[in-house]
């Protein structure tokens, strides 16, 4: 029954595997597109689509964060200011959606996705010549990410990533801090949508608040195989190539959800 879910998952883990991006920007069109068929309403179906992709992130940046710290990519004197601001940053994003009508929520993620599509085409972040070693410069990149997260459905690396590798981070680095921080961010949004969404009558029995578990299910078990998958093709495919073709994607899935 929840089959097109685990197709979702398996895409979604395959390009994230692939092109080294979040999931998140595959996972919520495709959840526009899917939820309102298995009897989500209309007005929380966007709100459904964020909270069950940040479910289904937590798990797969939970791995990924344990492969990063058993390779030592990690930098760990950078997390707990992150995490502090992740935190607080997803709280804060989560309640501020809330408030928003699906409809205009919608739109804000086409925009976002726009941005992403500019970000994994034309990524080309410098690494900085210095350490940045302030502990308030930090938390308040870990409250951006845990924002952007929670209001877009998103995985936080789009901008936790960029601001280490400037910061001083080689990319290995940037990405395995970023990939540590990731689960405390998407855990506290899940943790408030499910919140959230607690009393609201008109969500399917098969949902915990705003998430929906079965595509939680579907999506974490089939996003871990086509991870690994896309990680061992992405070494015999040019990937600046596969990048932009992604990113012409992203811009078409933007307008369509805009002119919906």
């Amino acid at each position: 029954m929840y089959l097109p879910f685990a197709f979702l998952g398996l895409l979604a883990g395959f390009l994230s595997g692939l092109l080294g991006i979040g999931g998140g920007v595959v996972m919520v069109p495709g959840l526009f597109f899917l939820l309102p068929k298995y009897g989500v309403p209309e007005d929380v179906y966007v709100h459904v689509s964020y909270a069950t992709s940040l479910a289904t992130a937590f798990f797969l940046t939970t791995s990924s964060a344990v492969a990063h710290i058993r390779m030592r990519h990690t930098r760990f004197s950078y997390v707990p200011h992150l995490a502090l601001g992740g935190i607080v940053g997803a709280l804060v994003g989560a309640k501020v959606a809330a408030f928003f009508s699906g409809e205009l929520l919608r739109r804000f993620f086409a925009l976002f996705l726009l941005f992403a599509s500019y970000r994994i085409a034309f990524s080309t972040v410098v690494q900085g010549e210095r350490r940045i070693e302030g502990k308030v410069a930090f938390t308040c990149v870990g409250m951006l990410a845990g924002f952007v997260a929670a209001f877009f459905g998103v995985g936080g690396g789009i901008v936790a990533v960029p601001f280490l590798i400037f910061a001083g981070l080689s990319p290995l680095e940037a990405v395995g801090t970023s990939s540590t921080l990731l689960p405390f961010i998407t855990l506290t949004s899940v943790l408030m949508y499910i919140r959230l969404g607690w009393h609201r009558v008109s969500l399917p029995m098969v949902n915990l608040g705003y998430v929906c578990v079965p595509a939680v299910v579907a999506m974490v078990v089939c996003g871990v195989i086509g991870s690994q998958l896309g990680a061992r093709v992405a070494h015999s495919i040019p990937r600046l190539l596969l990048r932009r073709i992604f990113a012409c994607l992203l811009v078409l899935v933007s307008v369509k959800i805009l002119i919906r």
